[in-house]
């Protein structure tokens, strides 16, 4: 199947940037914007302030190779794509982040992909996935795998399956806002984002939300039944997610930030993330301030309604300086 790249990289897509104008920064504007002689396309505050790692909804910038159109110079950028090694190469130099993804364009079949894999110890191989299946089989009923799913109601419960597991794990519980999970609904709203899950015997027992753009999908949240933790449902989910990214003749499969072990079983490539450019002073004393504030909170109840606050009070405005309520 044809694999045929978009005009712009998914996060900087008009459905995604769009979403994130519409939902968080109605005040910015689409632009063009370029640091230290890197172009990328993201959302400008004022006259030189990019939108880039954004705490809510983190995502990442990919340096674009178009030069014939006027470019505002800004002097910061976070979260820049700076290179794409191999997923061999996991070192991360010191103010860089990892993202594993599969280049489906340097694999030639499912089965040779499969073989191939070298799981990192403790994490599933593709033999142990294929027996939990069986196993799921036998005690629930027979697995069926769906994807591109929009419902609403999908979406709910994934959503409240992750943030039952942010609190049970005291992580930074981004879905304990509403805002934020109602971001969620609007990129399916948008075409942006669609559900996938795995049923056994009719039931639900895990799922994906996945953002699909330029022939890429970008695997944001993945979560199951934390009472069937036992069988492993995760894992089988994700075999067979990336079975159907295959299928569909997607460029690639992308996990996104982390490097939690299971990504380097699947993973064929990275992209090396980092900063450009120099941070403003009193954005990067904001910047400080709500991280920590968020240090303080984290998995105290309310902690994102809270950090919220702080992210209100410590805003840098260009010209305003600090945002007072």
């Amino acid at each position: 199947m044809a694999r045929a790249p978009a005009e712009w990289p998914p996060w900087s897509s008009d459905e995604f940037l769009g979403a994130l104008q519409a939902w968080y920064f109605p005040d910015a504007r689409i632009a063009i914007v370029e640091c230290e002689g890197v172009r990328v396309r993201t959302l400008l505050r004022g006259s030189t302030r990019a939108v880039s790692s954004f705490w809510p909804f983190a995502f990442y910038l990919e340096p674009l190779a178009v030069d014939t159109v006027e470019a505002v110079s800004v002097p910061y950028l976070a979260d820049v794509v700076l290179s794409t090694p191999s997923a061999t190469e996991r070192s991360a130099p010191r103010g860089t982040v990892l993202c594993p993804y599969v280049d489906w364009r340097t694999v030639t079949s499912f089965e040779s992909y499969l073989e191939s894999r070298q799981p990192l110890p403790g994490q599933d191989s593709p033999v142990s996935i294929a027996r939990k299946a069986r196993r799921l089989e036998r005690e629930l009923g027979p697995l069926a795998f769906r994807r591109g799913i929009d419902s609403a109601t999908v979406f709910d419960q994934l959503l409240g399956w992750k943030a039952e597991q942010f609190r049970r794990t005291g992580g930074a519980n981004r879905l304990e806002s509403p805002h934020n999970i109602g971001f969620y609904h609007e990129l399916r709203r948008r075409g942006f984002a669609r559900a996938s899950t795995l049923e056994a015997g009719g039931r639900v027992i895990a799922g994906k939300i996945g953002l699909f753009a330029g022939g890429r999908q970008l695997s944001r949240l993945t979560v199951y039944d934390h009472s069937l933790r036992k069988l492993s449902p995760g894992s089988v989910l994700e075999l067979e997610s990336l079975r159907a990214s295959f299928d569909a003749g997607e460029l690639e499969f992308d996990f996104l930030m982390g490097t939690q072990p299971y990504k380097f079983t699947w993973a064929t490539h990275l992209r090396r993330l980092g900063e450009l450019g120099a941070e403003p002073r009193l954005e990067r004393l904001a910047r400080n301030s709500r991280a920590q504030v968020g240090g303080f909170l984290r998995g105290k109840p309310g902690a994102v309604a809270s950090r919220e606050l702080a992210r209100r009070l410590f805003a840098f405005r260009p010209g305003r300086g600090r945002r007072r309520l």
